[in-house]
């Protein structure tokens, strides 16, 4: 089963590069004294074709369905399954690069005032090793009209996204509402936005930058209210403030 997860879960080919969570202050103020990290439902991304298949899949599985004779009817329980899953199912993404990113700041800090936590694909992944309710992935980026996702497992769909999405680099970490076999009520998963799952910080964060539009105050205020909580890694001025020295 681990070996074919790993053909599902792809890691990045460099295991040390850079990955990035970008935040404003109330969201890292959270991290820092719940000491977690928040896994989201896929129903609450922003992309509309978030746990949706691929044109082509749509296309085969309306196909084999009217093979096995199913009704409108059987065809509406089977969308509506699908549509369970994607409810039950939790990512918590990373933006990977070796460079921090002017893009990415600007898409998930809307004020002048933010943070971003840095760590490795490494740190992250060793931070799960011990959970096995957790599995880490990069995301790939397809064309939704022209190609088509492999359908061996569920998890797929979550894994890929569309071409307009490649500039994101995402390295998506994933779970399950719930990873025991109860079940779940409809009223339960109609109010499932997501949970938390504790781990160590200073086992994952290598560093720590404010956002480049942020007054000088903010990077001494951050500071020492990492250090308050118990973080050990240093605290930056973004890269992206700084001014050429030749």
């Amino acid at each position: 089963m681990e070996e074919y997860l790993k053909s599902v879960f792809i890691k990045p080919d460099n295991e040390n590069i850079k990955i990035w969570r970008f935040m404003g202050v109330p969201k890292y103020l959270s991290l820092l004294d719940n000491q977690d990290l928040y896994f989201s439902s896929a129903t609450k991304m922003d992309d509309n074709f978030e746990g949706i298949l691929p044109k082509g899949n749509v296309e085969s599985q309306n196909i084999q369905y009217d093979k096995m004779g199913f009704s409108p009817a059987d065809k509406k329980l089977a969308r509506e399954n699908s549509d369970n899953v994607k409810k039950m199912c939790l990512v918590n993404c990373w933006h990977m690069n070796d460079y921090e990113s002017d893009t990415m700041w600007g898409k998930y800090v809307k004020d002048d005032v933010g943070v971003v936590i840095q760590s490795t694909f490494k740190k992250f992944e060793s931070i799960f090793s011990e959970n096995p309710d957790v599995r880490i992935g990069i995301i790939r980026y397809i064309d939704f009209d022209t190609e088509k996702i492999p359908e061996d497992n569920f998890y797929h769909v979550f894994l890929h996204k569309r071409k307009q999405f490649t500039g994101d680099q995402e390295l998506r970490a994933i779970t399950r509402y719930k990873t025991d076999s109860n079940p779940v009520s409809e009223e339960e998963l109609d109010s499932i936005t997501g949970r938390s799952v504790k781990i160590n910080l200073n086992q994952l964060i290598e560093k720590i930058y404010v956002s480049p539009t942020s007054p000088s105050w903010f990077l001494e205020l951050i500071k020492s209210i990492t250090i308050q909580f118990g973080i050990t890694a240093p605290v930056e001025e973004s890269s992206l403030a700084k001014k050429p020295d030749y």
